[in-house]
């Protein structure tokens, strides 16, 4: 999609993807004719005093509002690298500031309509806030220097089989009455070729009721594994490749004929491979915990309460009725956004 096409919708989706509105928002309370705060940098001479000269200048105005060099880079320093690539010239950098210029024109008569007070926009500050409070909270509360080797290691220890796990096979079984019958069912198996073509024939013919219920799978089961038979397992693992037939098998009520349907390589991960993933997952749960007994605290140190009986009265509509034309003999619903 070319850059000249993009609409105003696009322009929010660009400048800030993950909350298309939050630009919207922030034009909507900012104080008319204000600029960028600039470089903080605290530079000292004349280079400081020749980029804040610099970031200050004017590049579009309108009424009362002015757009500055410093705002225009704020914006297009904010997006990612591939957007900012596509904005490295001086005619996608002039297109850019269009849209911006669009945007507070719509702004401002948003503003001359009153609408900063409207529930929708209020929603969405709010929620804009709250977005911003949590960021800064993810950042200060927990620091990734807060993980320490001691609760990796705890980690990787209470997760080991995660880590490492002995290779395992899975297989799918039919028991038949007389190994007759399962030497005659061992050609129609050696043409499937997955589990759904299995299952008719485990409900078909297998005589084992356990086993036939789940449709004759074994699940994944290791080389040690205690709960199947030996001669199962030893049988399951001979098989050289998925799809392969292996029986007849002497087993309890019959004769068994296995199907390897899957594989699963040996694990072994050791903690020196693992440290980096289990640090940022500890991080995570350690930053979520935090945040939350934040929002705890402050729920208590504001006295909430909820007043449930209440609740009862609450009235919500679940979709939008709209009339039924006449000749109409059944309902519909307004569609959500309206009719394309």
């Amino acid at each position: 999609m070319l850059i000249e096409a993009l609409d105003l919708k696009e322009f929010f989706l660009l400048t800030h993807p993950k909350c298309c509105s939050a630009l919207l928002l922030f034009s909507l309370f900012a104080t008319a004719g204000c600029s960028s705060s600039g470089d903080t940098t605290k530079a000292p001479g004349k280079k400081k005093v020749s980029s804040d000269v610099r970031r200050a200048t004017v590049v579009a105005r309108m009424d009362k509002r002015e757009i500055t060099i410093g705002e225009l880079e704020d914006y297009l320093q904010s997006q990612n690298q591939y957007v900012r690539m596509r904005f490295s010239s001086p005619e996608r950098k002039k297109v850019f500031l269009e849209k911006m210029v669009r945007l507070e024109v719509l702004v401002a008569e948003a503003k001359k309509r009153g609408l900063e007070s409207h529930p929708d926009v209020q929603r969405r500050v709010k929620q804009a806030l709250v977005d911003r409070l949590l960021k800064d909270l993810n950042r200060d509360l927990v620091k990734f220097s807060d993980i320490t080797v001691a609760a990796i290691k705890a980690r990787y220890d209470k997760n080991i089989s995660k880590y490492n796990a002995p290779a395992k096979v899975r297989a799918v079984q039919i028991v038949l009455k007389t190994e007759a019958e399962a030497q005659k069912l061992i050609p129609q198996l050696k043409k499937i070729r997955g589990m759904r073509e299995l299952a008719p024939l485990v409900a078909k013919h297998s005589v084992d009721a356990e086993t036939k219920k789940k449709g004759g799978d074994l699940g994944f089961f290791a080389q040690d594994d205690k709960a199947l038979p030996p001669e199962v397992v030893a049988a399951a693992f001979a098989i050289p490749k998925v799809t392969g037939v292996a029986g007849p098998l002497k087993v309890s009520g019959g004769f068994a004929l296995l199907v390897k349907v899957a594989t699963q390589p040996a694990r072994n991960r050791p903690l020196a491979a693992v440290r980096d993933e289990i640090k940022n997952l500890l991080f995570k749960e350690l930053r979520f915990k935090a945040v939350k007994g934040y929002a705890d605290k402050l729920k208590e140190k504001a006295k909430v309460e909820i007043f449930a009986k209440e609740i009862s009265k609450v009235r919500v509509k679940a979709h939008n009725e709209v009339k039924v034309p006449a000749g109409t003999s059944t309902p519909f619903k307004k569609k959500m956004g309206g009719t394309r």
